[in-house]
This record gives structure tokens, sequence and C-alpha cells, in this order.
């Protein structure tokens, strides 16, 4: 998605929609539809707090076989990635609790927040793929997106 460009990234927007819309409308019925040997979500019962995916960490990357140019790169995904981590598990945190704040009045969350919220987790996770990858600049702008993806969601959890 990264060297997609926008029309990807809005083909992107409008599978994630889809597929949170679905799964919220079909409930167990939808988990039925994935590939055998998928795991089953887990049972929220209304007013309970979602569960957060923990903290992503930082892969540790040996410097010593990289270029200078590769080590510069490093070190600025490694000061980017670390803050950004902390918002994006800060914002899921949040997006949990107003979640279970809806559901205790029989509310849920809006669905393209929810999509969004998903894609900012995936960002962050890609970043962490990237960095064992040695692809510095992608990480670079995965995290760029992962940032993004939390700003846009600013309105609804505050942060």
């Amino acid at each position: 998605m990264l060297a997609g460009g926008s029309q990807y990234e809005q083909d992107l927007d409008r599978y994630a929609l889809a597929y949170a819309t679905a799964a919220y409308a079909y409930g167990p019925l939808y988990w039925g539809m994935l590939p055998s040997g998928a795991p089953e979500p887990p049972r929220i019962d209304p007013g309970q707090k979602l569960p957060v995916p923990p903290p992503v960490e930082l892969p540790a990357i040996e410097s010593s076989s990289l270029s200078a140019e590769q080590r510069a790169q490093l070190a600025d995904v490694q000061d980017r990635f670390r803050p950004t981590s902390a918002r994006v598990h800060q914002a899921r945190v949040r997006m949990s609790e107003l979640a279970a704040r809806l559901g205790q009045r029989g509310l849920t969350t809006n669905a393209q927040d929810a999509a969004t919220a998903a894609k900012m987790q995936g960002f962050l996770e890609d970043a962490v793929e990237l960095i064992k990858a040695h692809e510095f600049a992608l990480a670079n702008e995965a995290l760029t997106r992962a940032d993004y993806s939390r700003t846009k969601l600013k309105n609804v959890i505050g942060q």
C-alpha cells in the first residue's frame, strides 16, 4: 500500500469499512465464513472493553552491517517509532474505552472509525516488518501513515 498511490489507499479504506461493517452486522455468522483454522473473535458483552493489542515493540536491529546512510535512516526510524507506537497504543485504549461506554448505552462506534483504528495498528505493524527487512524509508512512511490515521481519530478519542 505504501507504494500503491492514493487509489490503492482509497480501495483499502473501502475494504476496511466493508469488513468492519460486515463483522459488526453479521457477528458470529460472518465469522463462520472465514477459512477453517482462523481464530474466532472473542465474545464481547455490551459495555465490556474490547481487547487492546499490546504495545508494538521496536525490533532490535544489528547496525554494524549497515551502511552509514542506512544507520542514519535507522536512527531516524527509531526516533519516530517510539512516540508513534505509544500514541497508537493510547489511541487503541481510548477506542476500547469509548466502545465500552457506547456499549453500555446500546450503541457502537462508527464503522469508519473502527476501520481507521485497525489501519493505524496495521501501519505500525507494517513498520516493524519493514524495519526487520532493512526498508527504513518505507518504515518511515508506514509510521507517518500510522500517525496520520491516529490524527484522523482525534475528534473521536480526544487525543
